[in-house]
């Protein structure tokens, strides 16, 4: 059983998700930003991907190759993402209506900044990121968060 070839259920996770994810991320990433992504480019770099995911696990069982996991999501991202750009370069482009609400612009960007200029600053999500992310990794020492509560209430910690 494959199970038993790992250490523990963790890096049994871990391997799983270096080969899995990878080409999702691509996809997402390049799909986001490019408006020259096509559908049919998509759907190849996801069977690519995963195809080299799968050769890459079978060459690694068979110990044929040792490859580090997480070497492995690197190497499939550039596979996935080289078969997106490769395949959508070869397919039609989609046109203008189709990928408008798909792919990300600095425009689309300014026009949710004024939006949300009108939200409390802890209903914005972009200072909720930051404050998550500086929370995670350690915070600022006295750091002041307040987290709003049903009815209007707010609850302040103090971040120590």
């Amino acid at each position: 059983m494959i199970l038993l070839r790992f250490g523990t259920l963790w890096q049994y996770l871990q391997q799983v998700l270096s080969y899995a994810v990878p080409p999702f991320v691509a996809l997402f990433v390049i799909g986001l930003f490019w408006k020259r992504a096509t559908a049919t480019a998509a759907f190849g770099a996801l069977v690519l991907g995963h195809a080299t995911a799968v050769g890459i696990f079978a060459f690694q069982q068979a110990d044929v190759v040792s490859i580090p996991f997480l070497y492995i999501p690197a190497i499939l991202l550039v596979v996935s993402g080289a078969a997106l750009v490769f395949i959508s370069r070869v397919t039609p482009a989609p046109t203008e209506q189709q990928v408008r609400d798909y792919t990300w612009t600095l425009a689309l960007f300014r026009a949710e900044t004024v939006e949300m200029a009108a939200l409390l600053w802890y209903q914005n999500y972009r200072v909720q990121s930051v404050l998550l992310l500086v929370h995670h990794h350690g915070g600022v020492r006295g750091a002041v968060l307040v987290a709003a509560r049903p009815g209007g209430r707010t609850e302040t910690a103090r971040h120590v």
